[in-house]
């Protein structure tokens, strides 16, 4: 099955949120992922909380909220993020949890993703219905995989490892053959230049996923894995 969004990830503060505005208007397989930290010390991929709130409020319903760090997590799970999330109708946790933790954050969205690796395994218990999941071999390093593989689950899955202007075409159809419904892809790493987001990068991407999308081409479905 192909996967039936995609985000796009990363956007910082030189990110002219218009053009993001118009990337999503024009493009209604997108969701632009902003990436939260509470310790944001000027690093290009974490905006400030100010640059943020005015981003999530002019994409309303069309961004994620990636919560990335302690700090960020135990403000989620205080309840503290609703200037953000409240605009944002899927977060996305990121880090090794417990399963009671992941479940409490569920609370706090309409759907809460959580990456899924070898350390987060336990979290395929997660009984809340809202609760999907991540997969990134390369563990954000932006690696793609020698295969494609997805957790045996009714839960949306999501695909993440790689993918950029120049891999996601030929990606897309081996991760198609293992996705299930609901599934995404998600990319940071190959949107940036010099660690700074490209729309431009971005906009060649939710192009691919288009063309790629409406002309689904039949698969072998491949067994899973546990």
């Amino acid at each position: 099955m192909a996967p039936q969004l995609i985000t796009l990830t990363g956007a910082d503060e030189r990110t002219d949120i218009d053009a993001l505005v118009e990337l999503v208007r024009t493009n209604p397989l997108v969701e632009i992922g902003l990436l939260y930290t509470a310790t944001p010390e000027g690093r290009p991929r974490y905006p400030s909380r100010a640059w943020l709130r005015e981003a999530a409020a002019a994409l309303s319903g069309r961004c994620a909220i990636h919560v990335c760090g302690g700090g960020a997590r135990r403000e989620l799970l205080a309840g503290e993020l609703g200037d953000l999330t409240r605009h944002a109708p899927r977060v996305q946790l990121n880090g090794i949890l417990t399963l009671d933790v992941a479940t409490e954050a569920c609370r706090f969205a309409d759907t809460l993703i959580t990456q899924h690796h070898e350390l987060n395994q336990q979290l395929l218990g997660v009984p809340a219905r809202n609760h999907a999941l991540l997969v990134d071999g390369s563990g954000g390093q932006g690696i793609a995989p020698a295969a494609w593989m997805a957790p045996d689950t009714e839960k949306p899955v999501g695909f993440a490892g790689g993918l950029g202007p120049q891999t996601l075409a030929d990606q897309l159809s081996a991760i198609s053959a293992v996705a299930n419904d609901g599934a995404w892809v998600d990319m940071e790493g190959k949107l940036r230049v010099k660690d700074w987001f490209s729309v431009e990068f971005a906009r060649e991407c939710a192009d691919i996923f288009a063309s790629a999308t409406t002309s689904p081409t039949p698969v072998t479905r491949p067994r899973r894995r546990p």
